[in-house]
């Protein structure tokens, strides 16, 4: 049970953690702000019906 709620209150906080990682990376120029990036994100994944796919590290 308290992995559960563990779990719930990471799974809340992502979007906060999205929102204020994007705002550091906007000053950021474009190799910095990339290779950032490429510590989070494995691959991402566009489909023909314009469906975007992201795996995370």
């Amino acid at each position: 049970m308290e992995q559960r709620r563990d779990r719930e209150a990471r799974a809340k906080s992502v979007p906060v953690k999205v929102k204020s990682f994007l705002e550091d990376i906007k000053g950021m120029d474009i190799t910095h702000a990339k290779a950032l990036l490429q510590t989070i994100v494995k691959s991402v994944y566009i489909w023909r019906d314009g469906q975007i796919e992201v795996e995370f590290r």
